[in-house]
């Protein structure tokens, strides 16, 4: 008999073929699925990152919306501000907007794991008068799993204020 008689025409594929493509595209979803881990504890770091800038610049501005008169008897005083854990700072505003330094801290949202320092401090040599207000927030990162490591990060926001500035 011929060989030709019995080969019918291919209208499929060999399930070798099928299992080689399906053992390529195997390997392939396998390194994407491995970039997953390393994606989620890198958007984890850099959500807390964005979320101490924003922190920062808010108690800036807040800082620099007290009277200079305020601020300027702190930093002869040495005082400033300090917050453990972190507050937030719109919720330090009275009914007219202003910054209230007498607020009730438990009415106040807290951020647990961070912490701010805001000395205020003022050039002696300076005839203009010029404040120096810092803004430090310190907290402790997650590594990739989750877990909190033992050194704590800082975050530091430079600011000034005049006199002639209200």
């Amino acid at each position: 008999m011929c060989l030709q008689c019995f080969k019918r025409p291919s209208k499929g594929y060999s399930l070798a073929e099928i299992l080689i493509s399906i053992a390529v595209l195997g390997v392939g979803l396998l390194a994407v699925v491995g970039v997953f881990p390393v994606a989620i504890s890198t958007l984890r770091i850099i959500g807390s990152r964005y979320f101490v800038v924003q922190q920062a610049q808010a108690q800036m501005e807040a800082v620099k919306s007290v009277r200079y008169s305020t601020l300027e008897q702190m930093a002869d005083l040495g005082l400033g501000y300090s917050y453990n854990p972190l507050r937030n700072l719109k919720d330090l505003r009275d009914p007219n907007g202003n910054f209230d330094l007498s607020a009730d801290p438990n009415t106040v949202n807290s951020y647990p794991g961070y912490r701010s320092v805001i000395p205020i401090t003022k050039d002696p040599n300076d005839p203009e008068g010029v404040l120096h207000i810092q803004v430090a927030i310190y907290w402790v990162e997650s590594n990739a799993y989750g877990k909190k490591t033992t050194m704590e990060k800082s975050y530091i926001l430079d600011g000034y204020k005049a006199r002639g500035i209200k």
